[in-house]
């Protein structure tokens, strides 16, 4: 496998670990030095409960690292070596980032905070290792995403943004697993289908849009057009009714009408043109995306504003609700990509670097203004997750060449 054809992982990677170093280091003063001793009491003392938002970050940041240092090494190790030295050099990475936090007073550092970062690195590199082309489960993979789907990248990055949104909808991943609660909370949600007063009007429109999207990129990436409404809309029911038990959501008549709204919508312009389809898919998705982002009240005095966070992946940022933020700008701007790359163009890169602009400056623009909302937090990582998402179909040689053939 040529060198040319991957020249994006080192790229990727060299950033994403930037980004790891910066989340580890900040603030970047009042350093001390310790003893050795010092230094072993103070891992010692910081072992402690962690909160279940660190638990799950401190693993989902870890992943993306582990499988990144796979494909980087994969053309010069095979086989389980691969997967051992690829597991050791990103944990190695993670000791080195607490290593460094025990000199920083203000920084917590722990073990078990290495032990939840390696389980993420490994499961990175397992990721990899279990899916690469020529395993058992590879190959039986491959068999049936080519009998279902279409073949190149530009299908692949769909079936991603599909399984983002769905990761978003699931998480915060706090199973809760007893079957009188579930009858209990399917119950609360049926008496309040038809009780319009618990409506919420902007969150069914939003969910809707949501629907209508995925949709349309189902539709897309499916060998067999005809079935998009069977497969995504069992797809949808069955993430839809697993927010109960696997993110411990009592589960709202929004989502029943806005999946009712998302299904009209999609078979009601299901015969306009391509592109009228792509346009009101477009117009829908950053209809949905200015909802999630300004769908809140405002603060009653400036005592209660929030100061904006630069730094990406803030260890003060650990909140639960993080991880589906940022699963949420994801999936969201590679959708808006994946959707203006179906659009016949004939200057992708020039188009991609201007839309890359507006992104940049939209997304600051709603993320700054978050910080004059309730119960939300304005953080430059949902920033540079928006631009990463965008950024990366157009600038992908595989994806901008499957799109010219």
């Amino acid at each position: 496998m040529s060198s040319k054809k991957h020249y994006l992982i080192p790229i990727i990677l060299a950033a994403y670990a930037l980004l790891l170093l910066i989340g580890s280091t900040y603030p970047f003063f009042e350093w001390q030095l310790l003893e050795f001793s010092e230094w072993f009491a103070s891992f010692e003392s910081e072992t402690r409960y962690v909160p279940r938002s660190d638990f799950i970050l401190n693993i989902l940041i870890y992943i993306p690292l582990g499988l990144l240092i796979s494909i980087l090494l994969r053309t010069r190790v095979e086989g389980s070596l691969l997967l051992v030295y690829s597991s050791l050099i990103a944990a190695g990475f993670a000791l080195g980032m607490e290593l460094i936090q025990s000199f920083i007073p203000s920084r917590a550092h722990s073990f078990i905070d290495l032990l939840m970062n390696s389980i993420g690195s490994f499961a990175g590199a397992l990721i990899h290792h279990v899916t690469k082309k020529h395993s058992t489960l590879g190959k039986k993979l491959r068999s049936l995403r080519y009998s279902w789907f279409m073949k190149g990248r530009y299908a692949e990055l769909g079936m991603v943004i599909i399984a983002l949104w769905a990761l978003s909808e699931i998480s915060p991943l706090a199973p809760a697993l007893k079957v009188s609660m579930l009858l209990n909370d399917f119950a609360l949600f049926t008496q309040g289908l038809l009780d319009v007063s618990q409506w919420q009007w902007l969150n069914i429109l939003s969910f809707g849009f949501e629907i209508f999207v995925l949709f349309y990129i189902t539709e897309c990436i499916l060998v067999n057009k005809n079935s998009t409404q069977f497969i995504f809309g069992i797809f949808a029911g069955i993430i839809i009714y697993l927010k109960i038990p696997v993110a411990d959501i009592q589960l709202s008549p929004d989502f029943f009408w806005g999946l009712i709204l998302g299904i009209g919508l999609y078979f009601g312009f299901k015969n306009q043109t391509t592109k009228i389809r792509i346009l009101l898919a477009i117009g829908a998705l950053v209809s949905t995306y200015l909802i999630h982002q300004l769908n809140y009240p405002s603060h009653s005095s400036i005592e209660n504003y929030t100061a904006f966070n630069w730094l990406p992946f803030d260890s003060d940022a650990k909140r639960i609700n993080r991880v589906t933020e940022i699963l949420n700008i994801a999936w969201t701007f590679l959708a808006l990509s994946f959707l203006t790359l179906s659009l016949k163009q004939t200057y992708i890169k020039k188009n991609g670097a201007i839309g890359l602009g507006i992104v940049i400056i939209v997304a600051f623009i709603t993320e700054w203004q978050q910080q004059f909302l309730q119960h939300t937090s304005a953080d430059i990582t949902e920033v540079l997750i928006a631009v990463f998402a965008w950024a990366l179909p157009y600038f992908h040689p595989e994806i901008r060449r499957g799109l010219k053939n």
